[in-house]
């Protein structure tokens, strides 16, 4: 079920994605299969063989294109859509559907970033530290506007103030799990070692002004 937008708006994206152009279509939606998001992004243009490139340089697969007669497009939805629109210049997509779904009475957050390969990276005057193949959860609060904490780390392009801006460049992040004040930073960091059995590689990352060695986790493939 499609539901946010008008007439004019879906007019438009069908007759770009009919010119062979790549449009771009943000609207609520709810699915059964994805209780989670209550938006999609449908990225469409009748050039499949566009498509599919458009779709490789962010990590879509051919497969996943929706082979909708006349309007070929992938669904883009959760993290991975707020991402792509920010690279795509679409920010304003973003700020009118509040994406991505969060509670933002929450205070505490988790954000899962996946490297493909090893990497050495220069974290700020932390140090150089290679960092293997695997998941990383980056655990971290705001004490005010979750959400604009949030999208901050998902951007790529921003200057570099945290730990964890360095790293986001090497990554995708495909999660970010929130958190209410029932545990404070270092007690959900704690629990989520424990939940993930994870493992602690980088000293001091994101953990300057508590006790705790880092706020760093890493998960192996």
């Amino acid at each position: 079920m499609a539901f946010g937008i008008n007439r004019e708006e879906l007019k438009s994206w069908k007759e770009k994605v009919n010119t062979g152009e790549m449009a771009f279509l943000t609207h609520y939606w709810l699915h059964p299969r994805f209780p989670e998001n209550n938006t999609v992004t449908k990225a469409g243009c009748n050039d499949l063989e566009k498509l599919v490139k458009w779709g490789k340089q962010y990590g879509l697969k051919e497969e996943w294109v929706d082979h909708r007669p006349l309007y070929p497009h992938f669904d883009l939805i959760g993290v991975k859509q707020v991402d792509i629109l920010f690279q795509e210049g679409l920010d304003s997509h973003v700020e009118r559907f509040r994406l991505p779904l969060m509670n933002e009475e929450h205070s505490l957050y988790a954000i899962h970033l996946t490297m493909t390969e090893n990497k050495v990276v220069q974290i700020g005057k932390l140090g150089t530290f290679e960092f293997p193949r695997g998941t990383y959860i980056y655990v971290g609060s705001a004490k005010r506007n979750i959400r604009s904490r949030v999208l901050r780390h998902i951007k790529r392009e921003k200057p570099y103030r945290w730990h964890f801006d360095y790293l986001r460049p090497h990554g995708d992040i495909w999660t970010v799990e929130t958190f209410d004040d029932s545990l404070d930073e270092c007690g959900r960091y704690k629990q989520l070692k424990e939940k993930y059995q994870a493992h602690e590689l980088v000293k001091g990352f994101g953990s300057s002004d508590c006790h705790c060695s880092t706020h760093l986790l890493y998960i192996p493939d």
